[in-house]
């Protein structure tokens, strides 16, 4: 079993027992996706193991976002890539900077990414969400 299939199968032990799709999921990549484009609904390039995987293994999200960043020719600590992460967290028209309800998923330097966006304050996380 991939290291990205436990990833979804612990995080609907920890969360899924406690919310029946009542979070929005939010997924971003790690290194080496060469652009940039808006978030989309659907694992446009089956990075996360496809939607029908996604789906079955996250049944707590009431919607899923995946984020598409170049992390190839920007760093971790680019505040671009801060801004679009915090964006796509905080859903589509949102003009707080607390995410709410949000269970955001990061693999490998998308942690790094969130985490340090958190660092500087582009956004925060209230208690009702998981990263």
């Amino acid at each position: 079993m991939d290291s990205m299939k436990r990833c979804l199968m612990l995080a609907q032990v920890l969360i899924g027992s406690a919310a029946s799709a009542s979070h929005r999921c939010v997924f971003m990549h790690g290194l080496g996706m060469p652009n940039s484009s808006a978030p989309t609904e659907i694992d446009t390039d089956d990075y996360w193991g496809g939607d029908s995987n996604i789906i079955r293994l996250t049944p707590f999200c009431s919607s899923r976002t995946y984020i598409h960043q170049d992390t190839v020719t920007r760093a971790w600590d680019n505040a671009e890539m801060h801004k679009a992460v915090c964006e796509a967290a905080l859903g589509e028209g949102s003009n707080d900077t607390v995410i709410r309800d949000t269970v955001l998923f990061a693999h490998s330097m998308g942690n790094l990414i969130f985490a340090d966006a958190l660092r500087q304050k582009a956004c925060s996380l209230d208690a009702s969400s998981h990263f």
